[in-house]
């Protein structure tokens, strides 16, 4: 039986973030009060130039802000998992949300019940609420598929990942020197130990738009990278794996503007439609 303790530390990293924070707390102070309760939420700043930490200190669901200098996001996230309370961690960035107001209470009868089957992580749906087509879309993500995540075929939604704190914290948390891939390495590496629990629910809106997706030319390279480490591969394997992680992003960035032109087609149908309709009246 878990404590009725805070089970969920929250943790947000920010920098100069005063243009979206505020929409993330809003998520947050809109779900239940019950469930609130077992919760903390953390934000974790870079020393932002902006208003952001005010923001921060000013809201009444932050339990602790820490406003100093750091090496990237992946070390305000170790630092803010570092002193978390709560059993689970979930990380979020500024801007993102969730996706309705009992999403946090179901998320924490999913936490409940992966931790009576002991399960080391979770996962849920997630929205991609800047996926450039106008409207959100349900990410990929579900159900869990340890190899396509391995390969960069189907990553997993960081926002939309949950972790043990302990076992995350046995782990050394994100590598903080694998640049825009620390997520992708942390995922990779909680999968080879155990198949996640998994919610079958939209619980989390992804902002979008962030540095892994403005800076899609540098994947091949980096997940290669992970790979190499993880896999500790050199030789014919170091060769074929980077073949295949150009292979893949080749592949990817096809897929990804395929779709754009679809859901583009889509809207302009139903304009034509619209202005057509408009004529018989």
């Amino acid at each position: 039986m878990l404590s009725r303790e805070r089970i969920l530390t929250i943790v947000i990293a920010t920098y100069n973030a005063a243009e979206f924070l505020p929409s993330t707390l809003a998520s947050i102070e809109m779900q239940a009060p019950i469930a609130l309760e077992r919760c903390e939420v953390i934000i974790v700043d870079g020393a932002s130039t902006d208003n952001t930490v005010d923001l921060a200190r000013r809201s009444p669901i932050v339990t602790t802000v820490v406003s100093e200098p750091d090496s990237g996001i992946y070390d305000a996230m170790n630092k803010g998992a570092k002193i978390a309370c709560g059993d689970w961690l979930h990380f979020l960035n500024a801007g993102d949300v969730f996706a309705t107001r009992d999403s946090l209470a179901q998320l924490l009868l999913q936490i409940e019940a992966w931790t009576s089957a002991n399960r080391i992580w979770g996962i849920g749906r997630a929205l991609n609420l800047s996926s450039g087509t106008g409207r959100s879309v349900l990410i990929p993500n579900f159900p869990h598929r340890w190899l396509p995540h391995m390969l960069g075929i189907q990553p997993h939604c960081h926002q939309a990942s949950w972790f043990d704190r302990t076992v995350f914290l046995a782990f050394g948390g994100h590598a903080t020197d694998l640049g825009i891939v620390g997520d992708f390495d942390l995922i990779l590496r909680f999968g080879m130990l155990a198949r996640p629990g998994q919610a079958d629910s939209v619980l989390i809106g992804y902002l979008g738009g962030g540095i892994s997706e403005r800076s899609r030319s540098e994947l091949p390279r980096l997940l290669h990278d992970v790979r190499v480490r993880r896999f500790s591969l050199s030789g014919a394997g170091n060769a074929i794996d980077r073949g295949l992680s150009v292979a893949v992003s080749i592949a990817n960035h096809g897929r990804i503007s395929l779709g754009s032109t679809k859901a583009l087609w889509k809207r302009s149908l139903s304009r034509r439609r619209g202005i057509s309709e408009a004529g018989y009246r």
